[in-house]
């Protein structure tokens, strides 16, 4: 939603200039001019483009006669004839108007300006049906280079819808780029470097945004300003508790509410630019990670887009890989498979779980049917094996996941006749941008941890809901309810989170445990900012339901609370976790009348500083799943985690059994209290388990 102040901002910075111009007679423009225009761009948009050219260059001459050649809209008319010649074929006469429109808008706006930057794609475009790789790539940095400082601009006065709304434009321009690179990966030799600093700057830049807002305004000692972020945190907080109501029961003036958020969320971004100074998008380039590389070590970008003609749809989806080495002169592009391919393995044919993922990651069972190992090996074959001989056994692979393959456990992967696993061969290390490599942060060892599990999903809490607890308080794999409108007791979820009190009380470091009524969504939000504790292990029941665009299923406006959190547009509500006294809520939305829910969506976890947690674990089911949107990755619960300002998150693709959740962590704890990173104990701790459960993917190959 653009606020009308938002949307003149962005009118003043030449976003909506050409969105503008057909909307309505502009100021001293003839009837039969706006006439003429509208007509040739309808019958431009239909694809008539014969019928188009002649009013297009009729309505040019008018564009003369009332404004002067030297005029913006002119420039604009010059552009939309070179479109047509274009699609028409007419390479040359395209090529012709469009440089004609180039000089008209560097003189009439300036070659900052956005309408400029569009014409260079544009022109980028047309080389690229010319099959000019040089000429293509010189335009799409140039283009690239005023965009980053267009997007930066926009980005320090825009609230985070506001952003997505700006990107939402220009992701099919960031998916064109991105082909242009595969395209002419062999013939362009800067082309690779491009495409990974392309993927780097674009890859979770909404959310990368808005965690350094919110560093700057802690850290900035302006107590004016840091009243307003938390005056917009309560607010943000409050919105997100009336979204998990049924619409009836919303408040009647949430509508202004959240129009009151976005405002002071642009003020709050404003306000930390002036602080702090902007901060720019795509500073971290493929030559600063490279200096952080070791001579075996490897950085991967994953990247995803659309290839087809004339729109981006899931059958024309590409994915390629960017691999990057030290020695490496430039970076390597190297194409994987389509969505199509990877959606026929990863679409779910049965509701067993654990015969899905065996199915899929074999690991070796000697027992294995046919289409289960033509499925493990084809998941090598299209997203590991076309880079493969680029690795050396024993190598570091650094690589951050897009799209579909954010659902992938790259560890279970089997390669060979003898189904030999990746995590064998090589030391994985999963990241959300290899961005990351450029920051390395010293380990810190922890001084509090906070557990929670065992959680009593029939009780709410008694008493006050926000002191502190005297034992703060996590889970394993959980198991719903088979009706769906109970979740369970989790028997193992307390063990867990009782023996890792007892290996943080062995290692001399202070840990609080949430238990049963205790374990409630008021004491999780109380452990908040200054409060947060260093870790935070949660052991529940964790949901994801899909867009309910993509279901066949029309849900019923109910009481439920169940109904609520499937049929919610936003996921980051149909995301979330279970705690005390969830159970009344998700059978009623009523039922928690004046407190906490219990069910903590990521919605609501997104508004809930953890700026001195270095780790959120999430001991719960397919909490790293949620919706997957362009180049912001997975909406979800690890998004929410990561936005609240956690360092580190551990979370699982799938349901995993209690004893072997119980096990991954007591191990991980043993190495990560006892002086490891949390990278370094993780790898130890699914070392551990896959030897335990080698032929079983699904007890160890889970958490990411």
């Amino acid at each position: 939603m653009l606020t009308p102040s938002i949307f003149q901002r962005l009118l003043s910075l030449g976003w909506l200039v050409v969105l503008m111009l057909p909307a309505a007679i502009l100021p001293g423009q003839s009837e039969e001019l706006q006439k003429k225009f509208d007509t040739y761009r309808a019958l431009k948009e239909q694809g008539k483009y014969a019928e188009a050219l002649p009013i297009a260059e009729n309505a040019l001459v008018l564009f003369e006669q009332e404004y002067g050649k030297a005029h913006q809209y002119y420039g604009v008319c010059l552009e939309d004839i070179a479109l047509i010649y274009r699609y028409m074929g007419q390479s040359d006469k395209a090529l012709d108007y469009i440089n004609l429109s180039l000089d008209n808008i560097a003189g009439s706006l300036g070659k900052q300006h956005i309408r400029y930057a569009d014409l260079l794609y544009n022109l980028a475009g047309l080389y690229y049906s010319m099959n000019q790789p040089d000429r293509v790539m010189a335009l799409c940095q140039e283009y690239w280079e005023i965009k980053k400082k267009q997007i930066s601009g926009s980005f320090s006065f825009l609230s985070e819808n506001e952003k997505n709304a700006l990107i939402k434009t220009l992701e099919t321009k960031f998916q064109s780029m991105q082909r242009f690179c595969w395209k002419f990966a062999a013939d362009a030799v800067s082309t690779a470097g491009f495409s990974y600093d392309l993927e780097l700057a674009t890859k979770g830049m909404i959310l990368a945004s808005g965690i350094q807002m919110q560093s700057a305004i802690r850290s900035s000692g302006d107590t004016q300003t840091m009243g307003l972020y938390n005056d917009w945190l309560f607010l943000r907080a409050a919105i997100a508790r009336q979204q998990a109501l049924p619409l009836e029961n919303q408040r009647s003036d949430l509508s202004a509410l959240q129009e009151q958020a976005e405002e002071m969320e642009a003020r709050l971004a404003r306000r930390s630019a002036e602080l702090t100074g902007r901060k720019d998008i795509g500073l971290v380039n493929w030559k600063q990670i490279q200096q952080q590389l070791g001579e075996h070590d490897v950085a991967i970008e994953f990247a995803s887009f659309g290839y087809g003609k004339g729109h981006y749809s899931a059958d024309s989806t590409l994915y390629v890989a960017i691999v990057l080495r030290k020695q490496d002169a430039n970076p390597r592009i190297v194409q994987l498979c389509t969505e199509m391919q990877l959606d026929s393995l990863l679409t779910k044919t049965q509701n067993d779980d654990a015969a899905f993922i065996s199915g899929l990651y074999r690991g070796g069972q000697t027992h294995s049917s046919r289409q289960e190992m033509a499925h493990t090996r084809k998941l090598y074959e299209l997203v590991w094996k076309p880079f493969d001989s680029m690795l050396n056994a024993g190598d570091r692979i650094h690589f951050a996941p897009a799209g579909r393959l954010h659902q992938i456990a790259f560890a279970a992967i089997t390669y060979g006749k003898n189904q030999n696993l990746l995590s064998h061969r090589y030391r994985l290390n999963q990241l959300s941008t290899t961005a990351m490599l450029t920051a390395p942060e010293a380990h810190k060892t922890p001084e509090q941890i906070a557990l929670i599990g065992g959680v009593d999903y029939e009780t709410f809490e008694r008493g006050p809901h926000r002191d502190s607890a005297t034992s703060f308080s996590g889970q394993s794999a959980n198991t719903m309810a088979e009706s769906e409108e109970n979740w369970a007791y989790l028997d193992g979820t307390l063990a867990e989170v009782k023996n890792l009190a007892a290996q943080a009380a062995a290692a001399n470091i202070r840990y609080t445990v949430l238990e049963g009524m205790a374990a409630s969504e008021e004491r999780i939000k109380a452990m908040a900012g200054a409060a947060s504790p260093d870790v935070l292990h949660i052991a529940t029941h964790g949901f994801f339901f899909p867009n309910p665009e993509k279901t066949s299923a029309r849900l019923e406006t109910a009481k439920s609370g169940a109904t609520v959190f499937k049929s919610s547009e936003n996921a980051l509500n149909r995301s979330g976790i279970l705690l005390s006294g969830a159970n009344k809520s998700w059978q009623n939305a009523d039922a928690a009348k004046g407190r906490e829910d219990g069910i903590y969506t990521a919605q609501e976890a997104s508004y809930v500083p953890l700026f001195n947690t270095e780790l959120v674990l999430l001991s719960a089911c397919e909490t790293g799943l949620g919706d997957i949107k362009g180049s912001e990755g997975v909406y979800g619960l690890q998004r929410a985690f990561k936005a609240a300002g956690a360092k580190y998150i551990m979370m699982s693709l799938w349901k995993v059994p209690d004893a072997e959740t119980a096990a991954f962590m007591s191990e991980f704890y043993k190495h990560y209290l006892s002086g490891m990173s949390i990278p370094e104990a993780f790898e130890q701790a699914q070392q551990f388990m896959r030897n335990q459960h080698r032929k079983d993917p699904y007890k160890w190959a889970a958490f990411v």
